[in-house]
Formats: C-alpha cells, sequence, structure tokens
C-alpha cells in the first residue's frame, strides 16, 4: 500500500490546525491536500513569488465561481470564500455580502419582496436579537441588515463569521 500523506509544512500548533481548517473548507468543493499543494505551486510559478497555501485556496474557490452554474454552487463558493478570508484573520464581510446579494436578486427575480432573517441554532446573542426580522427585499440588497456587523460568532480572528441568511417571506 502507498502511504499518500502529505507532510504539513506548519511549524506551530496554530498553523497545523489553521492548515487543517482550510484543508476542510476546500473539501467542501471536492479538493484536498494534494490539490492545494498543485494550485500554490502553479501561482507561485506565474507569479515567480511565494505563495501561502491560503493564497492558492482563496483562487481555487475564485476560479470555481467563474464557472459556478447555480445560485446554490455561487453561495457556497462565496461562503467558503468568507471562511477563508476570516482564517486569513481578516474581514469576511465582502464574499458574504456578496453571496446575500446573490441570493436577495434570484428572490426578487422570482417575485418575492420580503425576505425574513434566519439564523443558526447556535447563533451569537448579537445575531439572535435579529432573528425572523422581516424586510423589503430593496432594503436588504442595500446591505447594513446581513452580514450582521456585530456577530460575535467566531471572534478569535478579530471579527465575527456571520451564518445568518435571508429567506424568502410570503406577504
Amino acid at each position: 500500500m502507498i502511504d499518500m500523506a502529505i507532510t504539513i509544512k506548519s511549524e506551530t500548533p496554530a498553523e497545523k490546525k489553521a492548515h487543517k481548517e482550510l484543508v476542510a473548507i476546500t473539501l467542501k468543493f471536492g479538493f484536498g491536500e494534494p490539490d492545494l499543494r498543485l494550485r500554490r505551486d502553479r501561482l507561485e510559478r506565474s507569479l515567480k513569488r511565494p505563495v501561502e497555501e491560503i493564497e492558492g485556496a482563496f483562487t481555487l474557490l475564485s476560479e470555481l465561481l467563474t464557472t459556478a452554474d447555480t445560485v446554490h454552487e455561487k453561495v457556497a463558493l462565496f461562503f467558503g470564500m468568507a471562511e477563508i478570508i476570516h482564517l486569513r484573520g481578516e474581514d469576511p464581510s465582502q464574499p458574504l455580502l456578496a453571496m446575500h446579494q446573490t441570493e436577495l436578486a434570484t428572490f426578487k427575480e422570482i417575485g418575492f419582496r420580503l425576505v425574513r432573517v434566519e439564523v443558526s441554532k447556535d447563533a451569537c446573542p448579537e445575531c439572535k436579537k435579529i432573528s425572523g426580522k422581516i424586510v423589503p427585499i430593496e432594503e436588504a440588497m442595500k446591505g447594513g441588515v446581513l452580514p450582521h456587523r456585530a456577530c460575535k460568532h467566531d471572534v478569535r480572528r478579530g471579527g465575527g463569521l456571520c451564518r445568518c441568511r435571508f429567506l424568502a417571506e410570503f406577504g
């Protein structure tokens, strides 16, 4: 039997944990450690500079986004990109906002005029405050509702990774 394990170059426990989390994100899209290594190596050759594994993962999802056919695929990719940005310790609000805009545009196209904020069962206290809030799609599309700016979910990296979603509301 051939051992296909890849040696992780990470030195600290925090780096090993971040690597494991990054692989978990990309596995959702069918890409594992070998894919991340290949992507990073390709980027390094084309950019002629060292590239972090996390940068390779982000470009991989960005490229997938350009060929995504369905709203569901696009929404999943935007959230994956937000997870990667959050993993890097940066503000994930831009891909989260793009995710919401994608869903809202679809709801509007179908003919819905209202949306309701849905929060996860383990949502932070700030997000729970807006649970069930109903807003016109036009207002939601302007931003400011989601992602929740005061979200405290997983703030260990300096900002919340808001997992609230909009659901189309009849009425």
